[in-house]
């Protein structure tokens, strides 16, 4: 079972030079690695997918209020200590609050790293990536001054938990269900979607479903918050 999630796309210069964009200095974007090398005044730059996911320790971020890329070290108080790629191995960095961190989730940055698993600690391997069909859209979008900033990102089921005491099978009646960035193993890439702004009735009738995921049918509508039956609202108003 897979759904889409809700993203951001944007783009800061870097110092790693690695799968890099340039852009030049006249606003315009390059992929192409022996172009670029033609190019002598510009900026390399990376793309970040950022989310609202929560931010557990370790984790890379996005610093909005210093516009800075930032791993999450540990908590202090109430404020979160992160450090600069560059001063990972000094133990330098800063506190900052909570509010102005975004998860990163998928980036055109190889070298920000993340620990493989908790046995495995000096195992490090490179944060999912962008597929090079979404990075080839978003230049070509750029370049006709239609940034892409909006986007979903497909995730799939990683467990069910049960919310009640009981032995129900029904996962729409007690059923939280649990979901991971869907990852392709074979390349580290993601799948991207152009953010819509409008559906047709199938996909409408999906969201419904999806959005009421882990909660029981019956779903309270209206000025006089009345419970309706979510498949029979469906039948009557779609």
């Amino acid at each position: 079972m897979e759904q889409y999630k809700r993203a951001k796309v944007i783009i800061l210069p870097t110092e790693n030079k690695q799968n890099a964009i340039w852009l030049d200095n006249s606003g315009y974007l390059l992929y192409n690695q022996f172009l670029i090398k033609q190019k002598a005044e510009g900026s390399f730059q990376h793309l970040y997918i950022i989310s609202d996911e929560e931010i557990k320790e370790g984790d890379w971020c996005y610093d909005k209020s210093n516009y800075h890329i930032v791993k999450y070290s540990h908590k202090v108080v109430s404020l979160y200590f992160v450090q600069k790629p560059n001063n990972l191995k000094q133990g330098e960095g800063y506190s900052t609050e909570k509010e102005n961190l975004k998860k990163i989730i998928a980036t055109t940055d190889t070298s920000l790293k993340y620990q493989y698993s908790e046995n495995h600690p000096f195992d490090l391997i490179c944060l999912p990536q962008p597929s090079q069909q979404f990075i080839e859209k978003y230049i070509e979008s750029y370049n006709k001054g239609e940034i892409i900033t909006d986007v979903l990102v497909e995730y799939e089921k990683d467990s069910i938990s049960c919310t009640n005491e009981c032995e129900c099978d029904d996962e729409n009646e007690c059923f939280e269900v649990d979901y991971q960035l869907k990852v392709n193993p074979k390349d580290n890439t993601i799948t991207i979607k152009k953010l819509k702004d409008s559906w047709n009735r199938e996909e409408l009738i999906d969201i419904l479903k999806i959005s009421h995921q882990g909660h029981s049918n019956k779903i309270r509508f209206g000025k006089n918050n009345s419970p309706f039956d979510i498949n029979e609202w469906i039948k009557e108003n779609l």
